[in-house]
């Protein structure tokens, strides 16, 4: 049998690029207030296009001239924590074929490809933090099953769903919530009701994530160094480097 096909963007049905256009225009008006200037500076250097979905191999090629890295095909699969890694230490980010469905405009518990291309890859237009991510999949593929739990809960509760201050404010940095309609209103009111908590390694690897509920709390950063000293101090101390 011949190897499955990649998509493009070509192949997604009508109501596919209906609902990418539903969700960018819905998602880009809510974020513009809300987002972190990392995250609005690379948007703009990614340039989607707001009404169909992306073309992942044009898409790679447009990221790989400005930090480096490329797309890989999770072929609409939840990858394992490990793979899913594997690929960040080759600085490939794994992308699924999957869009969400209409009725699942406002959440969904399985990452989709608007989740990865418009909350994930505008920081991934830039080089230092794709040099931060890197450094996450060569510590994972040194680690044991504990350390790769506690890794993917500093990334998770730091990139995926983290806050940073920003003159004065608080803003969105994580990819979970720049994509997720639902959960930008639901971190919003966490933040107006106090439940931030500044970023602390210690409590970070000691809060599982939530996949299929909203968040009760969120971490607070001062600056993406925030992450990246917590990795290299729980690397030496758990002796990864």
């Amino acid at each position: 049998m011949p190897p499955k096909k990649r998509k493009s963007s070509a192949f997604y049905s009508p109501e596919d690029h209906a609902t990418w256009a539903a969700l960018f225009a819905r998602q880009k008006a809510l974020v513009s207030k809300h987002a972190c200037k990392e995250f609005l500076v690379g948007f703009k250097k990614l340039a989607l296009d707001p009404a169909r979905v992306p073309n992942m191999k044009r898409m790679s090629v447009r990221i790989n001239k400005m930090s480096g890295w490329t797309l890989s095909n999770a072929k609409n699969n939840n990858l394992a924590m490990k793979d899913w890694f594997t690929c960040m230490r080759k600085c490939s980010f794994p992308v699924t074929d999957y869009i969400r469905k209409p009725e699942h405009l406002d959440y969904t518990p399985s990452p989709d490809l608007f989740h990865e291309y418009f909350g994930h890859l505008p920081f991934f237009t830039d080089k230092k933090f794709g040099d931060l991510a890197q450094e996450f999949g060569i510590m994972c593929a040194r680690a044991n099953d504990r350390q790769l739990l506690q890794l993917s809960r500093i990334w998770s509760l730091g990139i995926e769903f983290g806050l940073i201050k920003e003159n004065g404010k608080i803003k969105f940095i994580g990819a979970g919530l720049l994509s997720s309609h639902g959960e930008s209103l639901h971190a919003e009111a966490m933040i107006k009701r106090g439940r931030v908590v500044l970023f602390n390694l210690k409590q970070v690897i000691a809060t599982s994530g939530r996949t299929y509920e909203y968040h009760k709390k969120y971490f607070l950063l001062n600056s993406l160094d925030d992450i990246s000293n917590g990795l290299r101090a729980y690397a030496a101390k758990e002796s990864l480097l």
